[in-house]
This record gives structure tokens, C-alpha cells and sequence, in this order.
């Protein structure tokens, strides 16, 4: 009953995962593993979503066999195509922001992460793309490139280190500086050293908070005569990338006061908009986590109002076995340990299900300068990981079965190898080949036999302990790891195995008899791997079907040497062949009456590159038993 659940419940999981891919809100899109070709356009598209066909306008059968590349602007930054190709190229995952076109020719910013897919044995297979529209952040972005190129203040901009990446024209006219000769220059080198505390706190990144709120402080700057130039700036953070945006500061002179806080609280009342309106949920909590200010995402994605959030904390909505966690991190930021901090989590909805995300959260210091308040990034990440689920699960189970795959199989008895050499338990790994499993094939074709390999496996989950694992390793052969089993229980399993197998399988109306040939080998503590396991076993397993079939055998060494010997020979028995190293001696055969030569016999020998000259006895059974003997015959003739 409990295998019986498993299996519904991995049903289920499979269609959970589906329906999540086809509903999710961000874009994913499966191409073909070649790579980028800058030339020849890359990798085809093999499946899109329905968010795809929202982002685009383009139906699944109108890119389906295309290249993604159709999709670009060509506006488009080449440094980050550049970027893209050479990750690709090197089968490495890769984050960019591209401009593309929708069918109608409209343009938007996508962020897509792409994520390179491998089968069971490690060869790329596909790539995974998540794209998700970020247009209305590459637009805040170019209006802050508006002002710095049209204010009438000085504009500066500067990333999180405090290094001005960004200067309009004016600062020749306020600082009589060029631009470029403080592009790069740290910012607090500008300021009067008596001014130096307040412009530190002024620029700090957490200083500002994610809806736009600002900073204003009057500060000396240095001119270009050595003089100083008394300013009122005004801090603005940008709310890009998750708080990591520029921080942009706009200086005018006293004079102008009254125009500057004018473009500021514009600039304001846009930042706040952008914060209602982002696409993912942010929230401004005090330092006990309660929530201060939510936007509309938010509310979307816990299934709550404004007002309920309001009257809650982030603990409240986060899973309770995530809760000390996030409670430690929140705790070293506001004590100054970190000044932001990123982590996957779980939070919960109203309807009492689980959401996945990624929860990112930046202190906003207080008038003293200490935190007061923290801004969090909430974005739903559920899509994508239910996603990476199920690829797990592909890449670690076998497709037709559903049984853990070889590289499972691997990790498993790696793991079982240990604690057995731990605990000084006994382990034992079968090795089973169904009997004559090719003539089902040949006779009923590969869906009969398909339908035998399934029957097979769940019969296998049917008598297997708990803890115990079976897995598929291809085409016919299975393995059964044991923990816990010596040689006597081992026998009494393989019994149990060989008598559920024993029953006949209904297939396309005919009841199939299947029998299994399984090998037996006991691990050694300490001294085996997994290999050496699965070879010794594999090498049993031949010996049940040397022996007859529809038995077993455990695992004898000195048979397996011998085998392995005569395995060697007859690999150089079949090289010799072709080598030329067989030898023809003729032996007389004479009338005794008058001693007359009446003919000859033909004596074949092998001229051994190490052994020597070899009789007939030492090697003709093995081309008779290998099928050599016709090869053989051919040659003498």
C-alpha cells in the first residue's frame, strides 16, 4: 500500500509540475543543446509556455523550430549577446537583460537565466530559459540617464562602493571639473572634511528606501580652483537589481533650492508608483518584522489584503521551519552585521499552502544612523523550482519505470557502503537479467517488452524491505541493494524476487512466463567500492546464466578469476586471428606396408606473443565456446 501511494503521489508530483510550468506567470522555454553560433543563429526551440505567447504575441507553432534570436532587438547590446555566447558556448548558466521584440514590433526588456540540462550520463541535452519582462525598470533606468544628461543641477551617480560611475555636463559649469575627470574618483573626495560624516550617512545604500524616499544634505564640494561650492543634495536609490542599483544624487546650488525639490519630489512620487506597481512583492518592515508598508504583489501573492498584512509580521507568513532562520538573519542585519542579505525561503499562503521564494531584505537606518526599518524584496520563485524538481527527478530515475537510473543506483550504494564500513552491517547488491528477455522483443516488439520492464519493476517495489532500493541500469537488467542482508537473508530475498517474477505477465492478451538470472556479492567492509560490487555481481549473475537460467549465484572469486582468465584469452584468441599469429604444422601420414607418404594432417597452433607456441588443447575450446571455431576454420582453409 505504501508503494502504492509513492507511486500515485509521483502522479501526482508529475502533473504538478506540469501544470505549473504551463500556469506559471514568468516565461520557460526549452531549446535543443547546440550551441550559439553568432553566424549560423544557435540552439532550436523545442517548447514554450503560455507566458510566452503573452510576452510575445507569438503562438507556440510560430517559434517552435525557430531560434530564439528572432526574438532580438537589434538594438540589443552587443556586449551582452558577447556575454551570453561565450557562457553558452562553455555549457555555463548565465543571467542577461536583452531588449526584444514583441510581433508587433513593440519593444521590452526581458532578464532571462539559462540554465544548461543533462541526461543520466552528462551529456547537455537542453537548455532551460526563464525570462521574466523587466521593462519597467530598464525605463527608470534610462530616465535617470534623461536627467543626468538634461538637469540643470549637477547630477552624479554612483554605484554601491561610492565611486562616481556617471557625471553630467554641468559639473564644468558648478565644480569647473570635465565629467570624465571624476568619472571613477570616490565621491567622499569631493567633500569638506568637516562635511565628511554627514556625506558618508547621505550616501550610504541603505539609505534610502525602496519607494523612492530621499535623503537632503548641505554639503561643501570641492571646485576645481580649490575653492568650495556650498550645495543642497538631494540622495534618491534607485530601487535596481534588488537594492545593488546606483544611488543618484542631484547638487544645486542654494540659489536653486526651490527647482531641485521640485524635480526630487517628482521624482518621488514616480519611485513610489514604481514600488506599487513592481511585479515583485516588497514590503517595508519595522525591526520587529512587522509589516509597515506592502504593495499590490504582495497582497497577490500571500492571498491577503493590505489591512490583514498590515496587522502581521514577516514571521507570521514565513513556513515555521524557516522562520529561526530568517529570524537570525534579520537579527545581524539590524545589528550592523551585514547591510543586506538574500536567501531562498518558504512563505505561506492564506489557503495554507506553501510559496516559494526568494525573500531579500536591506536595513534603512533611523535619524541616529542605526537600522530602523527594513525593505523586503519578495519574489516568487515557486515556478521555477518545482521546475528544477522535476529535471532533478528526470536526470536521477529511469523514464520507463520510474526506478532510480545507474547514477542514483551509484550515489545510493555509495552512501549504504559507508554506513555499513560505519556500523559493521552486512550489504548485499543482486544483479538480475531477465531470461530471454530478446525474443520477447523480437516476437511482440519493443512495447510488449516495454510493458514486461514495468511489470517487473513495480513487482520488485512489491517485495523489496523498507530502505532497500531497485533500480533499472538498462535495457534488462536490474539491481536490488540489500542494507542490513548477509549471504543467508541475501538467498532468502533472492528467492522472494525469483518466486514474484515467477508469475506470469499478461502482455497484448498473452500470458509470459519471465524468469531472471541473478547475481549475488556481498560487500567486503572496507575494502569494497561500488564498483567492485556491481562487477562482482554482474559476474555472478553470468555465472546463473553459464549454469542454466531462472537461478542464482552468489558471487565465488576464484570462479571470476578464472572466467576473467578465460574472457582474456578469448580476446586475444580473436585478435591472434587476425594478427596472422596461427601456425599450420603437417603431420605425414604413411602406408606401413611400404612406407609410402599417402597424405597429410594439419595441425594448427598459435604462436603466442607471450605464451609461446600453444597446443590446440590450450585455446580450441575456447573458439568453440566463443564461436571463434568458424573464424578459426576460415583461416586454415
Amino acid at each position: 500500500m505504501q508503494q502504492k501511494r509513492h507511486e500515485l503521489g509521483g502522479e501526482r508530483l508529475r502533473s504538478l509540475f506540469e501544470s505549473v510550468v504551463v500556469n506559471a506567470n514568468d516565461v520557460v522555454l526549452v531549446t535543443s543543446a547546440e550551441p550559439i553560433d553568432a553566424e549560423q543563429g544557435g540552439p532550436e526551440v523545442l517548447y514554450v509556455n503560455p507566458a510566452f505567447t503573452r510576452m510575445t504575441g507569438y503562438e507556440p507553432d510560430e517559434i517552435v523550430g525557430l531560434t530564439p534570436r528572432i526574438l532580438q532587438s537589434p538594438k540589443t547590446d552587443r556586449r551582452e549577446l558577447d556575454r551570453l555566447r561565450t557562457a553558452l558556448r562553455h555549457w555555463k548558466p548565465v543571467e542577461v537583460e536583452l531588449l526584444n521584440l514583441h510581433k508587433d514590433g513593440t519593444e521590452f526588456w526581458v532578464q532571462i537565466n539559462i540554465t544548461p540540462v543533462a541526461n543520466e550520463i552528462g551529456r547537455w541535452t537542453h537548455w532551460v530559459a526563464v525570462q521574466r519582462d523587466i521593462t519597467v525598470r530598464k525605463l527608470s533606468e534610462i530616465a535617470v540617464r534623461a536627467m543626468l544628461e538634461n538637469s540643470s543641477d549637477l547630477v552624479l551617480s554612483l554605484d554601491v562602493s561610492g565611486l562616481m560611475d556617471a557625471v553630467s555636463p554641468t559639473s564644468e559649469r558648478i565644480l569647473g571639473t570635465h565629467p570624465e575627470q571624476l568619472i571613477g574618483q570616490p565621491f567622499l573626495d569631493l567633500v569638506h572634511p568637516e562635511d565628511s560624516a554627514v556625506a558618508q550617512a547621505l550616501i550610504t545604500p541603505s539609505a534610502r528606501l525602496r519607494t523612492g524616499r530621499r535623503s537632503t544634505a548641505e554639503l561643501r564640494l570641492r571646485r576645481a580652483d580649490a575653492g568650495w561650492c556650498w550645495t543642497e543634495i538631494s540622495a534618491l536609490d534607485l530601487d535596481a537589481d534588488l537594492g545593488e542599483g546606483p544611488v543618484v544624487l542631484a547638487c544645486a546650488d542654494i540659489s536653486l533650492r526651490t527647482d531641485a525639490l521640485a524635480a526630487l519630489r517628482r521624482a518621488d512620487e514616480r519611485f513610489r508608483s514604481a514600488f506599487q506597481d513592481a511585479p515583485i512583492g516588497m514590503s517595508l518592515t519595522d525591526r520587529s518584522g512587522r509589516f509597515v508598508q506592502v504593495n499590490e504583489a504582495l497582497v497577490q501573492l500571500l492571498g491577503r489584503s493590505e489591512r490583514e498584512l498590515l496587522d502581521l509580521s514577516v514571521q507570521d507568513v514565513t513556513h515555521p521551519e524557516d522562520r529561526l532562520a530568517d529570524e537570525r538573519q534579520r537579527s545581524d542585519l539590524l545589528a550592523g552585521g551585514t547591510s543586506r542579505h538574500r536567501h531562498e525561503t518558504r512563505f505561506q499562503h492564506a489557503d495554507g499552502t506553501t510559496v516559494g521564494v526568494l525573500h531579500s531584505f536591506s536595513a534603512v537606518p533611523g535619524p541616529d544612523g542605526s537600522p530602523q526599518h527594513l525593505v523586503d524584496h519578495i519574489e516568487d520563485i515557486t515556478d521555477r523550482k518545482a521546475f528544477e524538481e522535476q529535471l532533478r527527478h528526470q536526470a536521477l530515475h529511469d523514464p520507463l519505470t520510474g526506478l532510480p537510473n545507474r547514477a542514483l543506483l551509484t550515489d545510493r550504494l555509495d552512501q549504504a557502503l559507508r554506513v555499513a564500513a560505519r556500523d559493521r552491517e552486512p550489504l548485499a547488491v543482486m544483479f538480475l537479467d531477465l531470461d530471454r528477455f530478446k525474443t520477447v522483443n523480437d516476437s511482440l516488439g519493443h512495447q510488449a517488452g516495454d510493458v514486461v520492464l514495468v511489470a517487473v519493476a513495480r513487482r520488485l517495489e512489491g517485495v523489496l524491505r523498507p530502505g532497500d532500493t531497485a533500480a533499472r541500469c538498462g535495457g534488462d537488467e536490474f539491481v536490488v541493494v540489500c542494507e542490513g542482508c548477509d549471504a543467508e537473508q541475501a538467498l532468502v530475498a533472492a528467492t522472494r524476487i525469483a518466486g514474484v517474477l515467477d508469475a506470469p505477465i499478461t502482455v497484448m492478451g498473452s500470458e509470459l512466463s519471465i524468469t531472471a538470472s541473478i547475481g549475488i556479492a556481498l560487500a567486503q567492509p572496507g575494502r569494497t567500492t561500488a564498483d567492485e560490487l556491481l562487477r562482482d555481481a554482474d559476474a555472478a549473475m553470468y555465472t546463473a546464466k553459464e549454469r542454466g537460467r531462472a537461478r542464482f549465484e552468489i558471487f565465488d572469486e576464484m570462479r571470476s578469476a578464472s572466467t576473467s582468465m578465460r574472457l582474456l584469452l578469448e580476446t586475444q584468441l580473436r585478435e591472434g586471428i587476425g594478427a596472422g599469429e596461427l601456425r599450420l604444422h603437417y603431420q605425414p601420414e604413411v602406408r606401413l606396408r611400404d612406407r609410402v607418404v599417402t597424405g597429410y594432417e594439419a595441425l594448427v597452433r598459435w604462436q603466442h606473443p607471450d605464451r609461446g607456441l600453444l597446443a590446440p588443447s590450450e585455446f580450441i575450446h575456447v573458439a568453440e565456446e566463443s564461436g571463434l571455431i568458424a573464424a578459426l576454420g576460415d583461416w586454415v582453409l
